[in-house]
């Protein structure tokens, strides 16, 4: 009886550590995959980059444009 509890022990801690390290995996890919969209992202490359020539001093002009008619 002791020997199964053992055995049930050690496949738990490896099962959670396969779970943990494939949760680490995952939540890296997001953020790459997120950062990656906003570098592509036109709206954040003209008005929210600090390095920008044009950030965020005058809204977009579809802003402006909502109710014309």
């Amino acid at each position: 009886m002791v020997k199964l509890d053992e055995e049930a022990r050690w496949y738990t801690y490896k099962n959670m550590r396969c779970i943990l390290i494939w949760q680490v995996i995952f939540v890296l890919a997001a953020m790459v995959g997120g950062l990656e969209q906003l570098q592509h992202s036109k709206i954040t490359r003209d008005y929210l980059s600090p390095f920008s020539t044009r950030a965020s001093v005058t809204p977009p002009k579809e802003v402006f444009l909502v109710d014309q008619y």
